[in-house]
């Protein structure tokens, strides 16, 4: 999906404005394939300490200068974004019909970014299918402001926005194209070190898999020289380009120069680290083998070596020159190759089809052009509109005649459903009555079927917190095992001392003795898995997916809510899980309360855990071994033990994991034990674990 069509072979200005310089090019197809016939780079002043309209202007400058260089005619326009402004996501959805996956994806952007659709710009693309069905999406999102950010620097140049392509995207695109990403069963990673960023891409079986962007790059390094030796920027940027290289190791010959760039390289490194480390702990994510080297800071003395030693990966720099042919206006490119990676991949999106095509054009740009083609199609629409009135107004004063004699007929057909209508037209018909009453109802029904949608849309999955439960459960043995008889979402809240409990249901067993001197928890159970009332027991993981709007209120509004007489108090959004099971043993289950308290699940946007795991001694009870067959048996009264039932079951008293098998387990061999386990999740972010000391793992 693109969110405005674009032709292949369409002239477009192609244009990269990046930290350091601005770059322009343009290709031609021949029948050996594309030849460079333009490239022009004009280097800008890169200082930190420019103010931002001072930098706009430079830019702006540097732009019109090399249009004009190039006697570039056309104005449509295509540029690109950097990496760190834009909003990536690669998501599995289910085999739906393709014509609802963009419905998927608003949806799935609108839960992740905090802002307004009519806010961003957004564009997915379809990358695989698997084999199970479904789809592997990549969802790209950015702030339209960010974007007017950008083309505020081409105010002025009688420039129009075609493309808004992302800077690694168009990298990854072009060594994609011309065959430099050639290993389709390897995991590979493109790495474009800029000056002030630096752009990662994994790719795994020639798909793309992920991205992220570093804020380091050149300038660090460049500052880095400049304090080291107390120089100015410029100095230390020439000193860098003419004298500076990656650490060798041997601190006679990297000197002050060596460790000053070392200390930059050994943070980028560790960025790099992290980000493979996190891509190895994604779904269908891998150990990078190679690296693809490309952007300005490649060019950096000994940079291959170097990663390569720390990395312990194989390291290459890339080469986007192969597979094109040169003109005698693009000579340029061959100067410095490394950085002409993101504005050949842009150009080349005017030719052929590339591996990631998403233009993030915003929503007001496409509507302004939208109007455009109305307008223009408005004003051919009234002057062939014009040229027929005037063909038929000699033909139409032949006609009255006969539109008089029509007019009267139709007269006729009135009087044979409503003579009053037809003796006096300017009363109100009651068929007219009749229909706004009928329109009223398809109204009413309307609303009904829209508050349907509401629910349907605004539900809640609770997949990361059934991962997270099971990821504590002991492993099954021939001896041991643990097995769930009901889950249900429920609401944990410990008022303070003094103020009396919210309405609430108490569940019995789950107040330890320590408990039971203090404030009582308010265990309060919701829909969420299953939907069976106020407290909802799923019966295992069978009953997933009840209604559950994300903003807090009741599933579905009642007939008070629509007439406006009576509104529903919004209910509180559930934080835990209330887990009911049966063991083979009474020290399997401590072994899952222990794993519960320790367990955490690290995701994209922080970490999940449990923030508290209530549960009663007094809770554990014996079982028949038959209750597994019919486990929610064992949690109900009035049953005997051979149907299953709990009556006449002995509750096992004090339970200590110390004490072993119970007598009654030692006796028969054929026993369980019940278990009512509640646990209170939290997300909390890597930062602020990092801070507070603890660690959290998947």
């Amino acid at each position: 999906m693109s969110v405005y069509t674009t032709r292949k072979g369409k002239k477009r200005v192609v244009i990269e404005i990046g930290t350091s310089a601005v770059r322009l090019c343009e290709f031609k197809k021949t029948k050996s394939g594309l030849q460079l016939i333009k490239y022009f780079e004009k280097p800008i002043m890169n200082d930190f300490r420019m103010e931002e309209e001072e930098r706009k202007e430079v830019r702006k400058k540097a732009v019109a200068d090399l249009l004009k260089q190039a006697k570039v005619k056309t104005r449509k326009l295509m540029l690109a974004v950097p990496g760190q402004s834009v909003f990536v996501r690669i998501r599995s959805l289910p085999p739906v019909a393709e014509r609802k996956v963009d419905q998927i994806v608003r949806y799935e952007i609108q839960q992740q970014i905090p802002f307004d659709l009519r806010q961003i710009a957004i564009d997915y693309q379809i990358l695989d299918h698997p084999e199970g069905g479904g789809y592997e999406v990549l969802m790209v999102a950015i702030k339209t402001d960010v974007v007017d950010k950008h083309l505020s620097i081409l105010e002025g140049l009688k420039l129009q926005p075609d493309i808004i392509d992302v800077i690694p995207f168009a990298s990854y695109s072009w060594l994609k194209y011309n065959g430099e990403l050639h290993a389709h069963t390897e995991c590979v990673a493109v790495i474009d070190l800029g000056a002030s960023t630096t752009n990662i891409v994994v790719e795994r079986d020639g798909i793309f898999r992920n991205t992220r962007t570093l804020n380091i790059g050149g300038n660090d390094i460049t500052q880095a020289i400049a304090d080291t030796f107390n120089i100015p920027f410029e100095e230390a940027e020439k000193i860098k380009c003419e004298k500076g290289f990656a650490p060798t190791g041997n601190p006679q010959i990297d000197g002050k120069g060596g460790e000053a760039i070392g200390r930059v390289l050994n943070r980028l490194v560790n960025e790099i680290q992290r980000s493979f480390s996190y891509f190895r702990s994604l779904p269908g994510g891998g150990q990078v083998t190679r690296i693809y080297l490309c952007g300005g800071g490649c060019a950096l003395r000994n940079i291959v070596p170097y990663l390569q030693r720390v990395l312990g990966i194989d390291v290459r720099i890339a080469q986007p020159l192969s597979g094109i042919t040169i003109g005698p206006d693009a000579q340029a490119v061959v100067q410095h190759p490394e950085r002409s990676c993101v504005v050949l991949g842009l150009a080349l999106r005017n030719w052929e089809a590339t591996a990631l095509e998403i233009n993030l054009i915003p929503p007001r740009i496409i509507e302004m052009r939208r109007r455009k083609e109305q307008a223009i199609y408005w004003a051919l629409s009234m002057v062939t509109l014009a040229l027929i009135m005037a063909s038929v107004i000699p033909v139409h004063a032949a006609q009255n005649k006969f539109v008089k004699q029509r007019i009267e007929e139709l007269r006729r057909y009135v009087r044979m459903y409503d003579p009053e209508v037809a003796q006096n037209p300017t009363i109100v018909s009651p068929l007219k009555q009749e229909l706004s009453k009928a329109q009223a109802e398809i109204k009413t029904l309307q609303n009904k079927v829209k508050a349907v949608d509401r629910a349907v849309y605004g539900r809640r999955f609770w997949l990361d917190e059934m991962s997270l439960i099971l990821s504590a459960r002991p492993p099954r043995t021939d001896k041991d095992g643990v097995w769930f008889s009901s889950i249900e979402t429920v609401f944990i809240q410990q008022p303070q001392a003094g103020q009396p409990l919210p309405g609430g249901r108490n569940i019995p067993g789950l107040a330890t003795p320590a408990q039971s001197q203090q404030t009582p928890v308010n265990i309060t159970g919701f829909p969420g898995i299953g939907s069976r009332g106020p407290m909802v027991t799923g019966g295992g993981f069978g009953g997933g997916g009840g209604f559950f709007r994300r903003d807090n209120t009741s599933p579905l509004p009642t007939q008070q809510q629509s007439t406006g007489t009576q509104q529903t108090p919004p209910l509180p959004r559930s934080n835990g899980f209330r887990i009911m099971g049966l063991a083979t043993s009474d020290t399997i289950i401590k072994t899952f309360v222990d794993n519960l308290k320790k367990a955490s699940l690290t995701l994209p946007e922080g970490v999940l855990r449990i923030k508290e795991v209530i549960f009663s001694e007094a809770s554990v009870q014996v079982t028949p071994w038959s209750s597994l067959y019919n486990a929610q048996s064992a949690f109900q009264g009035g049953a005997t033990p051979g149907t299953g039932g709990f009556a006449g079951q002995q509750r096992l008293g004090a339970f200590s994991p110390q004490t072993g098998q119970t007598a009654a387990f030692s006796a028969t061999g054929q026993n369980l034990f019940t278990f009512v386990i509640t646990v209170q999740f939290e997300r909390v972010s890597e930062q602020s674990i990092a801070q507070s000391g603890g660690g959290a793992g998947s």
